[in-house]
């Protein structure tokens, strides 16, 4: 069992080992608490045919990755980018609110331009 501090959710990300052990990296899409698993879209791992597929895992088998906060406008563009390729709607509004708010400190008049290529979302 995990620590309560590591409690795992949906749109946590882990790191763990499939039950064909496959070391991978990715984001929970769903917990299966009755069954102690995990469904996770795997984002990178050494088999690469399971790729940007889902995998299950055992729940013992995961660790929970730290999160860490963006501090520039370049970092929050590349996880708007990996949002929108992960189609994480919630993820990409979130990031969007604040580079929103990073610009409007810098300057009120820039603000619309820096979502401007993100629109069409």
């Amino acid at each position: 069992m995990l620590p309560t501090n590591d409690i795992i959710s949906v749109g946590d990300w882990v790191r763990g080992t499939t039950i064909y052990g496959e070391l991978v990296v990715g984001y929970v899409e769903a917990i299966e608490e009755s069954y102690q698993t995990i469904k996770v879209k795997v984002i990178s791992s050494d088999n690469e045919d399971i790729m940007e597929k889902s995998a299950e895992l055992l729940l013992h088998k995961v660790n929970k990755l730290n999160t860490v906060q963006p501090v520039s406008e370049d970092e929050l563009y590349d996880l708007i980018d990996l949002a929108l390729v992960t189609n994480d709607k919630q993820w990409f509004l979130e990031l969007t609110s604040e580079l929103n708010n990073k610009t409007n400190v810098r300057s009120s008049n820039d603000s619309s331009y820096a979502l401007s290529n993100y629109s069409e979302y």
